[in-house]
């Protein structure tokens, strides 16, 4: 019995912006595990911000010239409200389906997928949105929260297909967005294959990134984030000073880098363990150190299905999350693993004190095969019943 073959389809990654985070991650294997068999685009804005994931895009190509995947430079589409590059941006994402013929335009980001939604309204283009988080559940006045709620809510019901990673967002989509499930999918991040050094090796190499000796009895806190205020570092510093009055061994390793870099330089400063607190800059391949911790912390206000977390889960590493997101269903029957629901230093820091007494322990690997085949069929089926 002969089967059809499927159409050689033309996707289009759209994602805001190119400095490494969990959605450039997602763009990243995503691109890359369907290249073989689609023509694919990565359109990445904010061109003056890092430039990571254009630089892994490229080296991929390198590494497999036969399926290369057409990195391109958008310049008006940013991360921040900017009225006059968003027109132009309008246009900008317009021409970029145009141009490269797209049959799919998957964007990463909810400013992606706002613009995006707008400036194709027009176009015979299939819209794909992944849900990296909600904008409006992060903690925002009144009028921000219903502003992005507004918008948000326009984007995902003009999608053709919404991808949510984790069930909070799911239930925002179906129950409060009112969108039918025929055009939601629950598809949760998966992340395999960590080349995780040893504890030694990694607790050397972070020695080496902060300039600071690290003995056997050390007992690090780390995090891995950038430094942006929805991350809330700011957070983790005020819960790791408290536990630092108790703890007279540990130290706390934040990895990472953005903005919000000058405030928290700030609030170590006010703090009596100011020497106790590391900045180590952004690492490439960071999670491979994630075994030289004794505890990864995640204190951000609002994730939708970090790859972080997957990454410290498959590390066997004791965790202390929030309970926002995707978190809790990532850290579901793992042991040495908890999720916070009270946001304060007080308990933030009775949780940490609590992993530092659990040990690592073995995780069974996952196939990232699951997320990819799952987005590779709901393209196509996108396509043959549109």
């Amino acid at each position: 019995m002969s089967t059809t073959p499927h159409p050689r389809l033309t996707v289009g990654l759209l994602i805001t912006q190119g400095h490494w985070g969990g959605a450039q991650q997602y763009v990243f294997d995503l691109a890359t595990h369907l290249a073989s068999e689609m023509n694919v685009v990565v359109g990445i804005g904010s061109p003056t911000r890092g430039q990571e994931l254009q630089q892994r895009l490229a080296a991929w190509n390198t590494a497999h010239p036969k399926s290369p995947i057409t990195i391109q430079q958008l310049t008006h589409l940013v991360r921040e409200i900017s009225p006059l590059k968003d027109l132009r941006a309008l246009a900008e994402i317009k021409n970029f389906v145009v141009r490269n013929h797209l049959d799919i335009l998957h964007c990463n980001s909810a400013k992606a997928t706002v613009i995006g939604s707008f400036a194709t309204r027009a176009l015979p283009v299939r819209r794909v949105t992944t849900v990296h988080g909600f904008t409006f559940t992060e903690p925002l006045s009144w009028a921000r929260r219903a502003f992005y709620r507004t918008l948000e809510r326009i984007a995902s019901t003009s999608a053709h297909l919404l991808i949510c990673p984790d069930r909070a967002s799911y239930a925002i989509a179906k129950d409060s967005f009112h969108i039918p499930q025929s055009r939601l999918a629950l598809i949760p991040h998966t992340r395999t294959d960590i080349a995780f050094l040893p504890r030694d090796a990694a607790r050397t190499a972070l020695a080496k990134h902060i300039g600071h000796t690290i003995t056997d009895h050390t007992q690090i806190i780390g995090s891995i984030a950038n430094f942006y205020k929805v991350k809330n570092q700011a957070l983790l510093l005020e819960s790791f000073a408290l536990l630092a009055q108790q703890n007279p061994e540990a130290i706390c390793i934040l990895i990472g880098d953005g903005s919000e870099r000058q405030n928290l330089e700030s609030i170590r400063t006010s703090l009596p363990c100011a020497n106790r607190i590391f900045f180590a800059g952004a690492i490439e391949n960071a999670a491979t150190l994630l075994r030289g911790f004794e505890v990864f912390a995640l204190t951000s206000d609002k994730e939708g299905y970090p790859f972080v977390l997957l990454e410290a889960r498959a590390a066997g590493i004791p965790i202390v999350v929030r309970n926002i997101g995707g978190c809790p269903e990532i850290i579901e029957g793992v042991s040495n693993a908890s999720s916070v629901t009270t946001p304060t230093p007080t308990a933030i820091a009775a949780a940490l004190t609590r992993a530092l007494e659990q040990n690592p322990i073995s995780q069974t690997r996952t196939s990232s095969e699951l997320m990819h085949n799952a987005t590779r069929v709901r393209y196509h089926s996108l396509v043959t019943n549109q």
